[in-house]
């Protein structure tokens, strides 16, 4: 995206998004103009993660302030949209990066996606998860600025515009509020997204309902569907077909805030048609060749299942499900 921008300074204390008629802008906090100026505070991962939370805060400023005034447009298939606001969000991210991490790896919704090694910190950019909800004017749409190193979790940001939150987490330690509200007990709920009813995720979905007397936790926002597993909306998530900037944050903070209580895998066929299940997180370097592989065709990785730690049975029916009902083929 081309950007005709003015940066916030101390003297001009305005965040806004570039490209946009009017400007779609909101005041620039002090902390805000620090980080845009000078990036994190220090060398230190506890720095990153503070300077991102602001940042998101502020992106999701934007984001607040431009619900109901978008230009939307179609992407390459139906009821896939984007807005001007998901540009100058992303754009804004990507410029920050450029200016304060310049050897970390980008892979981006709305621009360009680096290929990236093992030892690369990569980070996984959503501006908006829940365009749908964005353009109908649902509270239900995340930020998503998810990170890994070594194939686990960096730093994991998932902003909640609407409700100008953020949360942060990093090496143990969390920013912003915890949203864990594990539910005990109770039927089993699932989480998922599909566009459309009628369509082959829809029917996987209720074989899975079915299967496991469950109900669906479905929202349009996999951010949401993420936090949901630590609200105790959802016991389990699923997505087939599943792009890497939709899950690495959200699931992100779910592994750091809840060690060892999930068990997060991604289910794939590579060339050679085998069928292989590896760990979300703590892959080994194979697994980066398949991903830049992916994204150099249609950034579809496969099917990312999230079950609690004790039912690897959900698991494989989800898997069987997928396979019966659609296709794991991405």
């Amino acid at each position: 995206m081309t950007a005709i921008w003015e940066p916030p300074n101390r003297g001009n204390p305005v965040f806004y998004l570039p490209n946009t008629d009017p400007p779609n802008a909101v005041p620039a906090s002090h902390d805000l103009i620090a980080i845009w100026d000078s990036g994190p505070s220090d060398d230190s991962v506890g720095a990153l993660a503070a300077a991102l939370y602001v940042l998101t805060l502020g992106v999701g400023e934007l984001i607040r302030l431009g619900q109901g005034h978008l230009e939307v447009f179609e992407k390459e298939s139906a009821h896939d949209y984007v807005t001007n606001v998901d540009l100058g969000v992303e754009w804004l991210i990507r410029e920050w990066f450029r200016r304060f991490r310049p050897n970390d790896r980008i892979v981006g919704e709305e621009g360009h996606r680096d290929s990236f090694t093992f030892d690369d910190v990569v980070w996984f950019i959503d501006p908006i998860d829940g365009t749908t909800n964005f353009i109908e004017g649902s509270p239900n749409v995340t930020v998503h600025i998810g990170s890994m190193y070594r194939g686990k979790p960096f730093i994991s940001v998932v902003g909640l515009p609407i409700a100008q939150r953020a949360i942060v987490t990093f090496e143990n330690s969390v920013l912003g509020e915890q949203p864990i509200e594990l539910k005990s007990g109770g039927p089993l709920v699932i989480g998922t997204e599909y566009r459309t009813d009628g369509s082959p995720e829809y029917h996987t979905m209720h074989a899975i309902e079915s299967r496991f007397s469950a109900s669906t936790y479905r929202v349009k926002s996999i951010g949401m569907n993420g936090l949901g597993l630590l609200t105790g909306a959802a016991d389990a998530f699923y997505k087939p077909k599943a792009k890497y900037w939709d899950v690495i944050a959200p699931l992100g903070l779910v592994a750091q805030l809840c060690p060892g209580q999930y068990k997060m895998s991604v289910t794939y066929i590579p060339a050679d048609g085998a069928v292989i299940t590896t760990p979300l997180f703590g892959f080994d370097p194979s697994m980066v060749a398949y991903i830049n592989t992916r994204h150099e065709a249609n950034c579809r990785i496969g099917l990312v299942t999230v079950v609690p730690a004790g039912m690897p049975d959900l698991e494989l029916a989800i898997i069987a499900e997928v396979t019966r009902c659609m296709s794991l083929s991405c």
